[in-house]
């Protein structure tokens, strides 16, 4: 086995060794135990991952689409979360009127900073992120979830990274050239005391190795 796939197996191992720490520290099965997972951009579904620990969960999500919304809540699983509220928001680094133009798929719709000219401009509110932190009936955010179609690194400025209550950042984050967004966002989060744990792609397929490594032939 080469050195380099040693170092990726050895990282691998070490970073789900310090999730399983991370966990067994701040969630128990009590009935008094409890996770707030603020959820930007929770338009048409939540993510499965979540659904498994929806009896542990403070479900609070945000989105400009209120279409998007309401289809979450006609979710079934919406009743099986601990306790679960809706604002008609979008999040960013500062609070102030923005626009939202609609996608034909709803899920792609993206934030615009000015008003142009199509037919599927709405005017949403952005709230600052981290205001949305501290919308819990009690404590703040131990995890936010960012699916924002371009939009990832305003909500990131937003975000109080130092509220001591802050356990994880998800963000998905489309790769496409000349996009910069990705390596912005992981700077700024290992600045502030962040470090990458895991990488996935649509459809939760995990991160191959084999991609990496050039072929034999």
């Amino acid at each position: 086995m080469s050195n380099h796939v040693k170092t990726y197996f050895m990282y691998k191992f070490i970073t789900k060794f310090i999730s399983i720490l991370v966990s067994k520290r701040n969630i128990n099965y009590s009935n008094e135990a409890t996770l707030n997972l603020l959820d930007i951009g929770c338009s048409s579904a939540i993510p499965n991952h979540f659904v498994r620990y929806a009896n542990i969960i403070n479900f609070l999500g945000c989105d400009p689409d209120l279409i998007g919304i309401n289809k979450v809540k006609k979710k079934k699983y919406i009743n099986n979360f601990k306790t679960s509220r809706f604002e008609n928001v979008a999040a960013s680094n500062e609070s102030r009127k923005s626009f939202l133009e609609i996608a034909n798929k709803r899920t792609g719709s993206k934030i615009k900073q000015k008003q142009n000219d199509a037919k599927s401009l709405i005017e949403v509110d952005l709230v600052k992120t981290s205001i949305l932190q501290e919308k819990f009936v009690k404590g703040f955010a131990n995890i936010i979830k960012i699916d924002v179609e371009g939009h990832e690194l305003e909500v990131i400025k937003g975000i109080d990274l130092d509220s001591g209550e802050l356990l994880c950042v998800e963000v998905e984050c489309t790769l496409k050239q000349n996009n910069n967004n990705l390596s912005s966002i992981i700077s700024l989060l290992e600045k502030n005391g962040f470090f990458l744990s895991t990488l996935r792609y649509h459809n939760d397929q995990t991160l191959d190795l084999s991609i990496f490594k050039k072929s034999s032939s």
